[in-house]
């Protein structure tokens, strides 16, 4: 029999991208026994994975009072190692790891004194401060953890460095993006955006790119995704003629829903907690083999440049997307060719299969005692 893990979140859904496609099938696919611990209706065997429900409260200030549950849990179902997600679960992992005498990995999604420092929900700078000091500390706290997953490299600012570490980059499972690139008798007249929907996502550019495109040529502006800001639904019900908003999916089924578009857009203005960051999206775009038309932020510019796979356009300007969206359904060979070399690099670089390898080397170490 393999190796056990136990894995637990008290935020993330059980069939959460990164908790359970990325990490844990990839997990029992290499033999172990993975138990999931996560908000769920029911007890159930998943892709050769054990699900097991920790209902999770609306009130957050309940769940936070409920999160010893975590602890009992992976008390009550012992195995070989622990992998959890949220640092608000730390203490009860430090006591969990006390008890059971076993390894543990602390997997960090975010950079949490950034997503503190502009959480709407919190009321008052003292309020704030107090979180960001709480979470620096935490953070300080967890380096006594047997291994430290980043979704991207903090290790600059948090010196995470003495213990086992590894960054895994959510980049798309091949097999999730099989049937990609699609045929043109599949596709309409479509650029894409799929996401959180908000004005520093650049919906309003969004929208007046496509209408002035629209002008020229027969395109909407399809959208999946929640829209996270007051007056976006109001704004996409304004403009029905242009929008085509589809709502928010399952991951398999947004996935089938991406077939139909030529294009895919990424604009985002310059905000604490997404600039900096590595978007989901731009390797999902490469994945489809459709062109990428993004703003022109350096953490994504690069890998768009260098597999010439899109357009990077600096500022903010409407007029300069449409001029883009016109060219791509324009000039399909063009568009074919940026969506083919996007396509080839993930294949070949920018797919889970290849950054999976960084997760499995990860346990094998943690497991043989290797710098722990």
């Amino acid at each position: 029999m393999g190796k056990s893990v136990c894995i637990l979140t008290s935020t993330h859904p059980a069939t959460d991208v990164r908790v359970f496609y990325r990490e844990a099938r990839t997990l029992a696919k290499r033999g172990f026994q993975v138990s999931v611990f996560a908000d769920w209706d029911r007890e159930e065997n998943r892709d050769g994975v054990r699900i097991y429900p920790v209902r999770k409260p609306k009130n957050r200030f309940v769940r936070i009072l409920l999160l010893y549950r975590f602890l009992i849990k992976g008390l009550s179902y012992p195995a070989d190692i622990y992998h959890f997600h949220e640092l608000e679960l730390v203490p009860f992992m430090i006591i969990l790891r006390m008890l059971s005498r076993k390894p543990v990995i602390f997997d960090i999604h975010e950079d949490f004194e950034v997503q503190y420092r502009k959480a709407r929900w919190l009321v008052g700078r003292p309020m704030r401060s107090f979180l960001v000091s709480t979470s620096r500390l935490l953070l300080f706290i967890s380096r006594v953890f047997d291994g430290t997953v980043l979704a991207f490299d903090y290790r600059k600012r948090y010196l995470f460095d003495e213990k086992p570490l590894c960054v895994l980059r959510n980049y798309p499972i091949k097999d999730m993006f099989s049937r990609f690139p699609a045929s043109e008798d599949e596709k309409g007249d479509y650029v894409l955006y799929t996401g959180s929907i908000s004005r520093r996502r650049g919906i309003e550019e969004m929208i007046e790119a496509v209408r002035i495109a629209s002008k020229e040529v027969d395109v909407k502006l399809l959208l999946l995704g929640k829209p996270i800001e007051a007056g976006i639904l109001p704004l996409l019900e304004a403009n029905r003629d242009i929008v085509d908003y589809r709502g928010f999916f399952d991951w398999k089924k947004a996935v089938e829903i991406y077939r139909i578009a030529k294009a895919g857009l990424y604009i985002v203005h310059p905000t604490p907690g997404l600039s900096g960051n590595l978007p989901n999206k731009v390797f999902e775009y490469m994945a489809m083999g459709i062109p990428i038309i993004a703003s022109g932020e350096e953490s994504w510019r690069r890998y768009i440049e260098e597999t010439d796979s899109g357009f990077i356009i600096d500022g903010f300007e409407p007029t300069c997307y449409a001029e883009k969206i016109v060219y791509l359904l324009k000039n399909k060979d063009e568009a074919k060719r940026l969506g083919a070399n996007g396509r080839y690099a993930f294949e070949t670089r920018f797919n889970w299969e290849v950054e999976s390898k960084k997760l499995l080397s990860l346990y094998h170490r943690i497991l043989k005692g290797e710098g722990v």
